[in-house]
């Protein structure tokens, strides 16, 4: 095997846990039922593992949406910086593994099953195949719509900003050396003009032309 899962069950099986380490290779840690202290035992004899991947989990078949703590992901990984964290999740939808990526999951682990009519133990509330593939799709789209997290206009955005945007116009017939009053001027869509936060810059100044009513106005009409 490349990489172990161990339940949660085992978290406290410290003997298994020694076993993996001596492999040296990639274990997954489910950390349902467990207390901070029993994670930091678990991870400290899986230390020469090659990599250790955490996943938050509630060890109930389905678990109550107000027992769900999906806080406890940031937890973990402000805890366990050197360890991956993700989601062992045993809900019968979807919501909490799309929630967990934005908590900074990188694996999730569901039930699946051929159908819920089967006579198994997690039937009931584990997702068919479709149900499954449905929530790769949403997991993804969660994904991509975090980005980099920098506040700045998306690249289709940068359009809008002119047409959702004001500038300034003139609100009557104005003539070349004429001095600017707040009344001479209108802030419309689209910003082609002035925008209003500059306008300061227009009031008292002379304009260099004759400027009709309703154009917008610039900062090159001014003297």
């Amino acid at each position: 095997m490349e990489i172990y899962k161990v339940a949660s069950g085992d978290l406290t099986f410290h003997p298994l846990l020694r076993e993996i380490n001596r492999t040296g290779k990639t274990v997954i840690l489910s950390t349902g039922m467990a207390y901070l202290h029993e994670i930091e035992e678990a991870v400290n004899l899986l230390r020469d593992c090659k990599r250790i991947i955490l996943l938050h989990c509630v060890s109930l078949y389905p678990p109550d949406y107000s027992e769900i703590n999906l806080r406890a992901i940031t937890t973990l990984k402000e805890h366990f910086p050197h360890c991956e964290v993700g989601l062992s999740d045993h809900t019968e939808d979807d919501i909490t593994a799309i929630l967990s990526v934005a908590l900074g999951t990188t694996y999730i682990e569901k039930h699946i099953t051929f159908s819920k009519d089967l006579p198994t133990p997690d039937a009931s509330f584990a997702m068919d195949f479709k149900a499954f593939k449905n929530m790769i799709e949403r997991v993804k789209r969660a994904e991509i719509s975090l980005g980099k997290g920098n506040k700045i206009p998306a690249p289709s955005e940068k359009l809008e900003r002119i047409w959702a945007r004001r500038g300034a116009y003139t609100k009557r017939d104005l003539k070349k050396e004429e001095s600017i009053s707040p009344k001479d001027i209108v802030f419309l869509r689209p910003a082609k003009g002035i925008p209003p936060e500059l306008e300061d810059k227009i009031v008292g100044k002379r304009l260099k032309k004759d400027k009709a009513k309703g154009s917008a106005l610039f900062l090159d009409d001014l003297a």
